[in-house]
């Protein structure tokens, strides 16, 4: 499997600049015969961006994900990015894998918050995820 890894700036990039590099890096991975991508942890928001964080919380199937599907199908490439998730009261860094179908294939709730913002923000995810 061939598989591209996407560093992005993690603070100054948020809502259609991101998506716009998006499809840049899916563009470019599905041209050079990548399989997956894997984008940073909360690529969705940034990264340590304050309360606006929780403002760009979204459901699993959110917008943002809607975006990613789109384009997973469009380009034939699988991504996994870092979100922010809201579910219920709770807010979570989470991570999602799509398939180049555009299907969800798993959802990660980060589970080990270290010490610094993410506490003030997110709730710990319970659960561990395994991929085949």
């Amino acid at each position: 499997m061939r598989i591209g890894i996407a560093q992005t700036d993690g603070a100054l990039l948020v809502g259609e600049p991101r998506q716009a590099v998006l499809e840049q890096v899916l563009q470019e991975a599905a041209q050079n015969g990548a399989e997956l991508v894997v984008f940073p942890e909360l690529f969705q928001s940034g990264y340590n961006v304050g309360t606006s964080v929780v403002t760009s919380s979204e459901p699993q199937d959110g917008p943002f994900f809607a975006k990613v599907a789109a384009l997973c199908r469009h380009y034939g490439v699988a991504a996994f990015y870092g979100y922010v998730e809201r579910f219920g009261d709770n807010v979570y860094n989470s991570a999602q894998l799509v398939g180049d179908t555009g299907a969800s294939i798993a959802n990660y709730r980060k589970r080990m918050l270290p010490p610094g913002f993410e506490p003030d923000y997110f709730t710990a995810g319970t659960k561990s995820t395994i991929i085949d």
